[in-house]
């Protein structure tokens, strides 16, 4: 069996559930975790080329396609599935214990050399981002 990431298995704990680790290079967990990825590659390749409506139209248009796609070895596609599997859908966890995970943003200011200061450290800004 793998092993699970502290922080991981935290979070599975405090949204309540289980988290059940696969074994790498193994033909039937390969697909369940490649599968995925392929989506998330498909959003990568925009590398920040669009502005925040285009990324949810983007995101809309993958939804749709993935959720209608029929399932090889059920025949099923997946929003079926989940219609039928929503009322054992547990309800979000207190707000005090959603907190610590949600991500804070910070404003920061570009200078005039095409750099942001951020936590002691300046990094570069791209020009077409000013």
């Amino acid at each position: 069996m793998g092993k699970v990431n502290i922080k991981f298995q935290q979070f599975a704990n405090d949204y309540g559930f289980k988290v059940r680790p696969y074994i790498a290079g193994r033909p039937r967990t390969k697909v369940k975790v490649e599968a995925p990825m392929k989506i998330l590659d498909e959003i990568r390749a925009y590398n920040g080329k669009l502005d925040y409506n285009e990324l949810n139209q983007l995101i809309s248009r993958i939804n749709n396609r993935v959720n209608t796609h029929v399932i090889k070895g059920t025949g099923i596609i997946p929003v079926m599935y989940f219609n039928k599997e929503k009322t054992f859908l547990s309800p979000l966890p207190m707000k005090n214990i959603r907190k610590p995970y949600q991500i804070s943003t910070k404003s920061v200011k570009v200078n005039s050399s095409s750099m942001v200061n951020y936590c002691g450290n300046q990094y570069s800004v791209p020009t077409e981002y000013i």
